[in-house]
């Protein structure tokens, strides 16, 4: 937030005071009504100062929700600015007091009602403003008493802007202090951007565990390890070092595209340092001011991408069970969005979502000039992947942008190699801003041959299936835990025995060596929910035997 807006929401702006009504009334008779001119025009004017400090605080709740991975109430678009010298030159004619009036009256309890919706949404348990105005009755007082009643209502009118005023200052005041003792409760929210699966090596020296005996849980890569004909490429090959990579590997990008397939060709195909190069590339082509959408939890990298070119990020938190709903989707979509994040599987709780799910997505963005980055980083593990991939309609969709790489399938986060498939237009706007010769030549290699071993894609495929549904099974019966289903080689769990949360979970394991992803650092969960990659039966069983030991659920 910026420091203006802070500054207006510390205290009271300047000229935002009081109205004494009984000063204004008698200096009105002593002037035959000549002062209710300056009267009316100081108060439209101090009714459109404090609305416009209020919109500041309603943004400042608003993204303290997002912070949360909550949905923050609609802003308010019914408050605009009134102008204040022309409502007061108009009131010589008489009848426009009692529209000015009413539209006061209307506006004060329009902006209490919206302000109890955003306090309620981000403190439900606090009650902070109270309704005010009961407009009907003052009409009719007026009505029928051939328009003196509007004496008293103009009375009530600003007393009660009076109270609601020294009220906001005190409210504007707690609220502040709440969000920032929330912020402090909830330190996992600041580690968003420090905090990812697969820091073997960090924990390896926190702990004092050889590197060898750690037992990572927490990155989704694959536990079979890299292709055996990668490895034996990158031995082969090891002399190419002294060289510069290829700045148009031809083949290369001719093979990814074959093994993507779907009427793909190598016009289309992007080579990055790993899938990441291209998160954080094609956020290089929006120029600032922009929003990006991001339905989360999701990758934290895609907001830190934005945050780091001047964007802003609206999250929409996904329901129960992470289903992607198109509608609320699109409704976050306004005039400034420039771009739409979704992981196909879903990061981190493995849901696929269907092909048209997402084209319909595609298509709506497209007609608003939308980019949308799908990521399928764990395409591959889905086994209806290639049903539900988007790639083969980046040539339909020109907005498409999408992302893979070998890490996770292939077993191979060291090589730092990933591909985006899109658009060539797409395409050609991104090699503008693309590094140089990043994508080194053993990368290159390795992926060649690890997209060519199709025994190892095989077996990855049936093992995972076979060892993840035992895995579920076990973290079940267990008690205590709740296991999302997933299309990928992870698992997303929900502690629901109130004696542990994911963060002290996670300590205890470390103390054995065993490595889990505590995803209280992921935007929309708490530290309720955990996930574990799927690794060979008996690395399972032994996360099993430990789980079973801490958390302790009692037979029923």
């Amino acid at each position: 937030m910026t420091d203006t807006v802070e500054r207006a929401i510390k205290g009271p702006s300047e000229g935002e005071h009081v109205t004494w009504f009984s000063m204004w009334f008698l200096g009105a008779v002593a002037s035959f009504g000549v002062v209710f001119f300056p009267m009316f025009h100081h108060l439209v004017v101090n009714r459109n100062k404090h609305f416009t400090r209020e919109a500041a605080l309603e943004e400042k709740i608003a993204e303290y929700l997002r912070r949360q991975g909550k949905k923050p109430p609609m802003p308010a678009g019914d408050l605009r600015e009134m102008n204040a010298k022309t409502w007061a030159a108009s009131i010589i004619l008489i009848i426009p007091v009692f529209f000015l009036m009413y539209y006061l009256s209307r506006d004060l309890r329009s902006h209490e009602a919206h302000e109890d919706a955003f306090l309620a949404a981000a403190f439900p348990q606090h009650l902070f403003m109270p309704q005010t105005i009961p407009i009907k009755k003052y009409v009719l007082i007026t009505i029928l008493t051939l328009g003196l009643g509007g004496v008293y209502w103009l009375y009530r009118l600003v007393n009660v802007y009076n109270a609601h005023f020294e009220a906001q200052w005190k409210v504007d005041q707690e609220v502040t202090r709440l969000m920032e003792e929330k912020d402090t409760e909830n330190p996992c929210v600041k580690k968003r951007f420090v905090s990812h699966g697969g820091d073997v090596w960090g924990f390896s020296r926190k702990y004092n565990i050889p590197l060898e005996k750690v037992l990572d849980f927490s990155g989704p890569i694959n536990s079979l390890g890299p292709s055996p004909k990668a490895l034996q490429a990158v031995q082969e090959n090891a002399k190419l070092i002294r060289f510069y990579p290829d700045p148009n590997p031809v083949d290369l990008l001719e093979a990814t595209a074959a093994y993507v397939g779907q009427g793909v060709s190598a016009d289309n195909i992007l080579l990055g340092n790993g899938s990441i190069e291209l998160i954080y590339m094609i956020t290089e082509i929006l120029h600032p001011p922009f929003k990006a959408v991001i339905p989360v939890p999701s990758f934290t990298e895609y907001e830190k991408a934005v945050l780091r070119v001047g964007g802003d990020v609206i999250f929409v938190q996904l329901p129960f069970y992470f289903n992607l709903e198109t509608a609320t989707i699109k409704k976050a979509i306004t005039d400034e969005t420039r771009i739409v994040y979704i992981c196909n599987p879903h990061s981190p709780s493995g849901t696929l979502y269907s092909r048209e799910l997402i084209l319909d997505i595609a298509e709506f963005c497209q007609k608003k000039g939308v980019i949308v980055s799908v990521d399928e980083n764990y395409i591959e593990f889905a086994p209806n992947g290639e049903g539900a991939t988007v790639a083969g309609y980046v040539k339909k969709y020109e907005n498409l942008f999408v992302i893979r790489s070998v890490t996770k399938f292939y077993g191979m986060p060291g090589i730092r190699f990933g591909y985006a498939i899109a658009a060539e237009s797409l395409i050609d706007k991104l090699q503008t801003v693309r590094l140089p010769w990043s994508i080194n030549g053993l990368a290159g290699v390795a992926t060649l041959a690890a997209f060519r071993d199709t025994e190892f894609i095989q077996n990855t495929k049936s093992i995972i299936a076979r060892e993840k549904a035992e895995f579920a099974r076990k973290i079940m019966e267990i008690g205590g835990l709740h296991v999302f289903p997933s299309e990928t080689n992870f698992l997303l769990v929900k502690i629901t025995s109130p004696k542990i949360t994911s963060t002290e979970l996670k300590e205890q394991l470390a103390r054995e060596g065993l490595l889990i992803r505590d995803c209280c650092t992921f935007v929309g969960l708490d530290n309720t929910y955990f996930r574990v990659t799927v690794r060979s039966a008996l690395d399972n069983q032994r996360l099993v035997d430990a789980l079973k030991e801490k958390v302790k659920v009692p037979d029923q």
